[in-house]
């Protein structure tokens, strides 16, 4: 059977492989079958990513969910000897490979489609995997001639341009470890701080279990209880310095805050005590009066706050939103099949002022109380807020250093 060559087309120069094949963008099952065929192709290779989806690029509008969606840790592997991120999203990309335990020696980007056949280091490399969106085939193209031609010349090495780039690169992105003696280092690192996360194997749509990766990898010292739906929450019996919910599906939300009404109490008391929680995505609503189904029914929730939503499902929204929180920028994505009320203003999280708050006729988002929030955003929230994130972790969580 012969594959169409904008889905895959193998070059063949001196015994090395450069092989174009189609990631679609914006699939996270399809871009990961491919990441685990590359990882079981025999041989050292090298792996180049241009998965930005073309046609978002005007405005950059694209969301960018779906990278933590994407099982991008089958290319966590000792076969794969580099990886090079080209286009506008490079450094999206290249976090996403970081959370998947990617050594940091081993990634580049660059913010072009093409540039980046000059950065592979071609030295023992039996396969070049030149993955691509379906509307990035010509600049595959480009690479996959590129690198034939530099295989032909017998040019391995990267040019000195390029070595001056890596340089630059490399000076540039490096780890920052806190400064301090060994136990100010730990502290620094989250040493002493509990975390739960509750029904880590379904609350994870949206990429939103990256915010607990990036968290993780922020305070590697911290203790992460990860508690499935079938267990007492670990909050129920112990002290925990933050409670993690992130997005589901409706019947999965249904079964969740039937759940969590019986923990109301030691919800109240630990927020009151200055507890955090940290609730993104559809996991908002559970805190509210009620869900309101299409057919006028209702889902009674936690009722620790005078709001409600209702559901729409044939009428999905998506926005992208801009917003502040005090002084920090903080932006994400929307994407929902309800419209919420508004909390009182003071409560309100985000002031929002591009994009939709709780409804499209609001530009208030989100729940703040004391080390409460919550947020509709996803993105992840997080990742895609480090500024946020370091106050969170500093003012929130007591994080020194």
């Amino acid at each position: 059977m012969k594959i169409a060559e904008t889905r895959y087309d193998d070059l063949f120069v001196n015994g090395v492989h450069v092989t174009n094949y189609v990631a679609k963008g914006q699939n996270p099952v399809a871009v990961s079958r491919v990441c685990d065929f590359v990882r079981k192709e025999e041989g050292d290779k090298a792996v180049i990513l241009i998965i930005d989806d073309f046609f978002d690029r005007k405005e950059s509008s694209e969301n960018i969910a779906w990278f933590f969606d994407t099982d991008f840790e089958f290319l966590n592997d000792p076969s794969i000897k580099q990886i090079v991120v080209g286009g506008r999203r490079q450094y999206d990309l290249t976090m996403r490979l970081l959370l998947a335990g990617i050594p940091r020696e081993k990634v580049l980007s660059v913010d072009n489609d093409v540039k980046p056949a000059e950065l592979v280091d071609l030295n023992g490399i039996e396969k070049v995997f030149v993955l691509h969106d379906i509307y990035t085939t010509h600049f595959a193209q480009s690479i996959q001639k590129k690198l034939g031609e530099r295989i032909e010349a017998g040019e391995l090495d990267v040019s000195d341009s390029a070595k001056s780039y890596i340089e630059s690169y490399r000076n540039t992105f490096k780890d920052k470890k806190p400064s301090g003696n060994d136990e100010e280092v730990k502290l620094a690192l989250g040493k002493g701080k509990t975390i739960e996360v509750l029904y880590p194997e379904f609350c994870c749509l949206f990429g939103d279990s990256s915010n607990m990766k990036y968290l993780r990898a922020s305070l590697p010292e911290a203790e992460f209880k990860y508690t499935p739906f079938t267990e007492r929450p670990y909050f129920a019996d112990h002290d925990v310095d933050l409670v993690y919910l992130g997005a589901m599906t409706e019947r999965k939300q249904e079964m969740v805050v039937e759940k969590l009404k019986e923990y109301k109490d030691r919800i109240v008391t630990l927020r009151d005590a200055g507890k955090a929680f940290l609730f993104t995505s559809n996991a908002v609503e559970l805190l509210g009066d009620y869900i309101e189904n299409e057919d006028g029914s209702r889902i009674d929730c936690l009722g620790l706050y005078s709001f409600s939503a209702k559901r729409q499902m044939m009428n999905r929204l998506n926005s992208l939103v801009r917003g502040h929180f005090g002084v920090n920028e903080i932006v994400g994505f929307k994407t929902q099949f309800t419209v919420a009320t508004d909390v009182a203003e003071e409560l309100s999280f985000i002031k929002v002022d591009k994009g939709m708050g709780m409804s499209k006729e609001s530009s208030l988002e989100g729940i703040h109380d004391k080390n409460l929030f919550a947020t509709y955003l996803v993105g992840p929230f997080l990742a895609l807020n480090p500024e946020f994130t370091t106050v969170f972790m500093r003012e929130v969580l007591g994080i020194k250093g």
